[in-house]
């Protein structure tokens, strides 16, 4: 067994608890998980108060089956009662939930795999070895003078 099939052996399959930040019922959303902004007077993003949604979150739990409804599902397990631990959640999370939708675009946490971008400009092949051709030509007739005219012409 080599190093990387030890490594991949020892590492944990799912997220320790202890690794991902601390939920709250008052501050974040139940659905999303992300901080609720409500200031009571102007309606910023539409955020509610959990009543009574309790089964019925269930239920939607169980018929969507996938990582967002175990999320939630933990949610609502960890606590007794929702409306007395001040649950709070987002309208539009709701909504998406219920309606077999993903996590709304700008509550989500990172984009989805298959959408993932890399950072920075896209990596042009043909232009960097255009210019290791150079640079190596130039190393091998570093006592010769070169103009760019005479490049050019080379290549």
């Amino acid at each position: 067994m080599d190093e990387q099939e030890k490594l991949n052996t020892c590492l944990p399959l799912t997220p320790l608890r202890s690794k991902t930040d601390p939920f709250s019922y008052k501050e974040h959303c139940l659905y999303c998980g992300h901080y609720v902004i409500n200031n009571g007077r102007k309606r910023q993003c539409d955020v509610w108060s959990v009543r009574t949604l309790e089964p019925t979150i269930l239920n939607t739990c169980l018929q969507r089956n996938d990582v967002w409804s175990d999320t939630v599902r933990a949610r609502i397990e960890q606590v007794n009662d929702l409306p007395a631990a001040d649950a709070l959640y987002h309208q539009t999370c709701s909504s998406n939930f219920r309606t077999g939708k993903d996590i709304p675009e700008e509550f989500q946490v990172q984009p989805s795999s298959d959408k993932k971008r890399r950072n920075g400009r896209p990596e042009d092949t043909e232009a960097s070895d255009a210019f290791l051709k150079v640079m190596t030509f130039f190393k091998d007739n570093d006592d010769e003078q070169v103009t760019i005219n005479n490049c050019k012409i080379k290549w």
